[in-house]
């Protein structure tokens, strides 16, 4: 099976953690609450993105790459879920 194959599902799950991490930010941007809303889009662009493509490949080689913005994504929304409390 090629790498494609392989990765390509593990990268499509970003788009369920994608759709509601920009529901957010736009809410946040919405409610003029643009500090926060920054901090989440550099959150899940820049800052989470960065070490995942480096650690996870590691972790798991073959599909670690994809793994990489699913899983930044994934931690933007446990981060955006944490402090709505």
């Amino acid at each position: 099976m090629t790498p494609g194959c392989q990765g390509l599902p593990v990268y499509a799950t970003c788009a369920l953690f994608f759709a509601v991490n920009i529901s957010f930010t736009g809410y946040y941007q919405s409610i003029e609450k643009a500090f926060k809303a920054m901090i989440l889009t550099l959150l899940r662009g820049v800052v989470l993105h960065v070490p995942l493509f480096y650690i996870l490949p590691a972790l798991l080689p073959g599909t670690g790459t994809w793994a990489a913005i699913p899983a930044s994504e994934a931690l933007t929304l446990i981060i955006i879920l944490l402090s709505k409390r």
